[in-house]
């Protein structure tokens, strides 16, 4: 079984994570906002579980980060651990940590932040050792190309977001387009700007303009044998266009494009 790959989260993340860490000779603190029971949260997640999978890596399934401390504001890596939630329960009630009051920690205290449209784009991705930057977001099943939210009411292809927060513009008639044929990669620097036919051109030069045909097609209707068959009963039976769509549950149009071969025609 392939091993899962380890999350990398973009240094403007980890850098802004470190940014609101004060750092003392023993606990580590989160100076950033806090939940009612004291933890840090940044970007939407527990500080102390990213600080840990910052240093370690993916967090064990089943598993909570614990605080060896006993002080839930403490993201130094040192005095995390993973463990059981069972366990980590009876951590608390033997420290008598349940429901901790937030007034024991207003001194950290923040007021909690939206998200810029940069930290919601970088905390989608992951780099890979190849240099992609792998969109783990929304995938659009239509295009496969990853999908972002620009705003609340604007979705937009997840590589033209990147290439729209690195150069702020698009210009009218080019395509963003990538180097890699990576179609889930957001890296600019595997992104570059041409017009659909430098697109088109770059699909059949790399063998990417494959179109499947007949019953590989995602919208077929009919087998090769029914084809056939149809075709059959209008040359020896004279069946005309109308009567093969009703006999064969497709339309009039479409029965007449297979008779004439404007589809069908490898057959």
């Amino acid at each position: 079984m392939s091993e899962t790959p380890i999350r990398i989260f973009h240094p403007i993340i980890t850098e802004q994570f470190w940014s609101r860490v004060f750092k003392t000779d023993d606990c580590w603190f989160w100076t950033g906002s806090l939940d009612i029971d004291g933890y840090g949260e940044f970007c939407n997640i527990k500080t102390h579980r990213f600080s840990w999978a910052l240093a370690n890596g993916p967090i064990p399934p089943n598993s909570v980060i614990c605080h060896a401390c006993n002080n839930p504001p403490c993201v130094n890596p040192a005095h995390l651990f993973p463990d059981s939630n069972g366990n980590n329960q009876r951590h608390r009630f033997r420290q008598g940590r349940i429901r901790v009051p937030a007034r024991d920690w207003t001194w950290l205290r923040r007021p909690i932040q939206k998200l810029t449209r940069e930290q919601r784009f970088l905390l989608r991705i992951e780099v890979r050792e190849n240099g992609c930057w792998e969109w783990i977001g929304g995938i659009s099943k239509g295009t496969d190309y990853g999908i972002f939210t620009w705003d609340s009411k604007y979705h937009i292809s997840a590589h033209r977001a990147s290439w729209l927060l690195h150069h702020q513009v698009i210009p009218d008639g080019l395509w963003v387009l990538h180097k890699c044929d990576n179609r889930h990669c957001v890296s600019p620097t595997h992104l570059w700007l041409g017009t659909q036919k430098d697109n088109m051109r770059d699909m059949h030069e790399k063998g990417r303009a494959h179109k499947a045909v007949g019953e590989d097609a995602s919208n077929v209707k009919l087998t090769e044998l029914q084809v056939l068959e149809l075709r059959r009963l209008h040359v020896e039976e004279g069946l005309g266009c109308t009567r093969l769509g009703r006999l064969f549950g497709i339309s009039e149009t479409h029965a007449r494009f297979i008779i004439n071969r404007q589809s069908w025609r490898h057959i």
